[in-house]
């Protein structure tokens, strides 16, 4: 038996560390003043479950909130105060009994809630820490309310929770998650790399309506789809232009679509290319002239370039303009040219061009 009630009471020790701890990483405190209790918390998001398809100005929201109370005794009549400008804010009721060590969903109603919110966050955070339970004066010397939860210790108190209560209180910035759809870049995003490349895109759906979600994704060019019951999906693309912009959509399984919150651009270097001109010949001089190197495409940094004559060593130099000077020997020889960019890596060559040298007492 005592092994037994050891046991439990690890347990419950456990849960209560692993509770504060997840509290200690989700809940953000926007003052202590007047709140020492802090029983109640809101965790992460109140997430919208029923905002209409093709929504137009209000609806009457419903949002599961998940609450938790770390006391071991039960806590009643939470109710949230929403700051959103109004006078009187807005007052969400907890109907149900939040039992003591525990952790759960709640659903509530939000009248007139705005269509299309995506992620709406109530509420300031104070710099200085102070504030004052609302709706009772301005809360934070911002100018804001804090956003509170308050709660009642005994069952036949007064519901909803009566604003200001001394301690039975906690004032924390209070989120709330509606239809949404997100397109972000999530690797190789805007390489250095020359021409084109690979990149990650990744699309993610929070709150829309129920799966298998159709993924589309597409740059005006091409349209990727896919369908999934994920609540992300990544997709590999080819960059092939110096700006590609994509942009995408999420359809529900009822055909209900919501367009990304953002489009995504990136950006290449186009290939480097390079072509040599024909020999241009000094005049009164056989067998002396320039070469003239033309490229395309690269990042627009300065660019070195290497000429060679047949197998000989290279010539670097920061000009495009070879000057030839060859003796008369009668010979065919090939003039090669190669170019990089040493800022970005980009390189292109080599190309080549020939020219014959004719036999000639002509010097240069």
């Amino acid at each position: 038996m005592h092994a037994r009630i050891m046991q439990i009471f690890t347990r419950v020790l456990l849960f209560a560390l692993l509770l504060n701890s997840v509290l200690a990483q989700t809940a953000v405190t926007l003052s202590s003043l007047q709140c020492t209790a802090n029983d109640v918390t809101v965790i992460g998001y109140g997430v919208v479950t029923n905002e209409p398809c093709g929504c137009v100005g209000t609806f009457n929201a419903v949002v599961n909130f998940t609450i938790a109370d770390t006391a071991s005794a039960d806590r009643y009549c939470a109710t949230i105060y929403l700051c959103d400008g109004t006078s009187t804010g807005r007052q969400l009721l907890i109907p149900q009994t939040v039992p003591g060590k525990s952790q759960n969903i709640y659903s509530v109603t939000l009248p007139n809630y705005s269509c299309d919110s995506g992620l709406r966050c109530f509420g300031a955070i104070s710099p200085s820490g102070l504030g004052q339970v609302f709706p009772k004066g301005a809360a934070c010397p911002t100018g804001q309310c804090c956003d509170t939860i308050l709660w009642n210790v005994n069952s036949g108190a007064q519901c909803p929770a009566p604003t200001p209560i001394a301690s039975q209180c906690r004032h924390q910035q209070v989120c709330i998650q509606g239809k949404q759809a997100t397109l972000t870049c999530a690797s190789n995003c805007n390489t250095t790399t020359c021409g084109p490349y690979l990149a990650s895109l990744q699309m993610c759906a929070t709150a829309i309506g129920s799966t298998p979600y159709t993924y589309f994704l597409t740059d005006g060019s091409m349209t990727r789809t896919r369908i999934s019951s994920n609540a992300c999906e990544t997709f590999t693309v080819n960059v092939t232009q110096p700006q590609q912009t994509f942009r995408g959509y999420i359809a529900d399984s009822a055909g209900c679509q919501t367009f990304t919150t953002t489009n995504v651009t990136l950006t290449s270097i186009p290939s480097l290319a390079v072509s040599l001109g024909v020999f241009v010949q000094s005049q009164g001089c056989n067998g002396c002239g320039t070469f003239t190197a033309t490229i395309t495409g690269g990042s627009g940094a300065a660019k070195s370039f290497s000429f060679a004559i047949d197998s000989n060593t290279p010539v670097v130099s920061s000009s495009n303009v070879f000057s030839y000077t060859g003796a008369p020997d009668g010979r065919c020889h090939i003039i090669s040219v190669n170019v990089t960019e040493p800022s970005t890596g980009c390189s292109a060559g080599p190309a080549l061009q020939r020219i014959t040298q004719c036999v000639t007492t002509t010097t240069c």
